[in-house]
């Protein structure tokens, strides 16, 4: 167990387990909250949860093995020499390398996170954030408490004055600039950026006007391009809002200890504006043009 405060050696795997004195609250739950229901985030949690298991999906391999390469800490990765994981002796090899907490990679796949931290590297060296990465503190875990209540976060990097905070994000979709400007909204990063905001603030007070939010997109095939995101102050509101409506209910299912699923009532079902305004479209075009099918 842990106190409050900025914890600079802490491995991912205590973190994922909750180290915190009661169960904690995290973006990622906060996240379930709005998306969801309570019940799903008791389902999540580790603490909650007695019979909680971690998921393990491959296709986030990539990613957390350059995540390691990067940043130099975060999840235990270990390259393995199979094409894929369908023979048993690959399963085997994964589930040994889970059993003591770290995670199996295939060794092209181990190949492409070299070749995508290299990517990353060289592209950051000719912008304002050649130094993310290089000079500060990675993989930090915050715990601190918010009216009584356990919240904690890891923060993949912030620079020695604590002003400037990076988050890695590794995705299969553009990260055109064109493409990634408008998703934090729909990624969940502006809650992300407001739930760093809110650790700092907390346990670090400094300077919080100069403080920004950077979230690093990278594409995971080749050439690994990528884009760097501030998050805006009013992504920041909106990551702000919606953290508020979800800790209200985490600490109401707390406190009562009760974590109900969806609502009961019937939904009325709604057409998408989209579609009923192209449906619309097409019965006036149709009208107008007597494009109707005659019968016989």
């Amino acid at each position: 167990m842990v106190e409050a405060g900025l914890h600079f050696d802490m491995s991912a795997e205590d973190y994922f387990s909750d180290p915190c004195p009661e169960p904690s609250v995290t973006q990622s739950l906060l996240r379930t909250l709005i998306d969801r229901s309570p019940r799903h985030a008791w389902f999540e949690h580790p603490r909650l949860n007695p019979d909680f298991k971690a998921e393990e999906n491959t296709k986030f391999d990539i990613g957390n093995a350059a995540h390691r390469l990067l940043i130099g800490r975060g999840k235990m990765v270990n390259p393995v020499p199979f094409d894929n994981w369908s023979s048993k002796d690959a399963k085997k090899a994964r589930a040994a390398l889970a059993e003591v907490g770290v995670i199996a990679v295939l060794e092209h796949q181990y190949d492409r996170a070299e070749e995508m931290a290299e990517a990353v590297r060289q592209q950051l060296r000719s912008t304002e954030h050649a130094e993310a990465f290089v000079s500060g503190h990675g993989e930090v875990v915050a715990c601190w408490r918010d009216e009584g209540f356990w919240c904690r976060t890891m923060i993949d990097w912030f620079t020695p004055d604590f002003t400037q905070v990076y988050d890695l994000k590794t995705t299969s979709m553009s990260c055109s600039p064109y493409d990634v400007a408008e998703r934090p909204s729909v990624e969940g990063w502006d809650i992300q950026g407001a739930w760093h905001e809110a650790a700092l603030e907390t346990l670090h007070p400094d300077n919080p006007s100069r403080r920004k939010h950077y979230f690093v997109a990278i594409e995971n095939q080749p050439p690994y391009a990528l884009t760097v995101v501030q998050l805006s102050e009013a992504d920041l509101t909106m990551g702000r809002k919606k953290i508020a409506y979800a800790l209200t209910r985490w600490k109401i299912c707390m406190a009562r200890k009760s974590w109900p699923g969806y609502p009961r009532s019937t939904v009325m079902s709604q057409p998408r504006g989209y579609t009923e305004t192209k449906w619309l479209q097409r019965e006036v075009a149709e009208a107008s043009s007597g494009n109707i099918l005659e019968a016989g």
